[in-house]
Formats: C-alpha cells, structure tokens, sequence
C-alpha cells in the first residue's frame, strides 16, 4: 500500500501560485502540504499542513487530482485547490521561503507534484488521476 498525502493549490487574485521552500533535503519548491496522520481526511491533512507551514487558513474548493508519485516509494497525493485568508508566513524551520509564482514560470528545483499538478490546476483541470515519474 502506498503512502499518502495531500497538497494544497493556491492562486492570487493575479493567478500566481503559492509555493513553498522545504527547509531540508533538496531544499525543492513544493506545494503546501505532508504526510496524511490518521484518521484524517486528505482535504483535512490539506488544511492542517498549510496552517503549519504557512499560518495560512484556507478552504479545499476542488480536487484537482490524485498524483501517484514513484520514487523511493511509492507516494499518492491529493491535490486541492484552496481560497486562502491571510498572509503567508514561512515557519523558518521545515519552511525557509515563500512565493507566488507565475504557473508558467515555475522555480527550480520544484516537487514532482509542483509540476504535474500546478499545470492541471491552473489549465481548470479536475478529476485528474495520473502517475508521476
């Protein structure tokens, strides 16, 4: 069985995206988000993790899709495009950095999930299941 977890998607009114910087390993852009901790739901894993990471509040509106990703092992990540209110706020530790970027003009080095799903978010795509290299 693979491990789980879920990511949040969140646009400006500009149409930039909310990433974040992980503050350890490959130092990669991702997507808010984490590991789903029983018995949560992954829309609840979704707010809980960009509540952690950011100090933003934010409200899953779509699913956009389930992302199985391979690598070490195998990995299911359910996406949601969020509304969020606030202003976001790296936590220093497990988060160094935040931007909003151009969905076409994405940072590296980004998360497989960042660049299978932010593309699928932003192109109105939903519904989406897909396996990710």
């Amino acid at each position: 069985m693979a491990l789980a977890g879920a990511a949040a998607i969140v646009f400006d009114r500009d149409g930039r995206v909310l990433l974040v910087r992980e503050g350890y390993k490959r130092r990669r852009w991702s997507l808010p988000g984490g590991r789903i901790e029983a018995p949560e739901l992954p829309h609840e894993t979704a707010v809980r993790e960009v509540r952690e990471e950011t100090g933003l509040e934010v409200v899953p509106v779509e699913v956009v899709g389930l992302y199985r990703l391979h690598g070490e092992r195998v990995f299911d990540v359910y996406a949601f495009v969020c509304s969020a209110n606030g202003v976001p706020e790296a936590d220093g530790d497990e988060i160094t950095a935040i931007v909003w970027a151009d969905p076409a003009d994405l940072p590296a080095p980004m998360t497989n999930v960042v660049a299978a799903a932010v593309p699928d978010a932003a192109a109105g795509n939903r519904g989406v299941v897909r396996s990710v290299e």
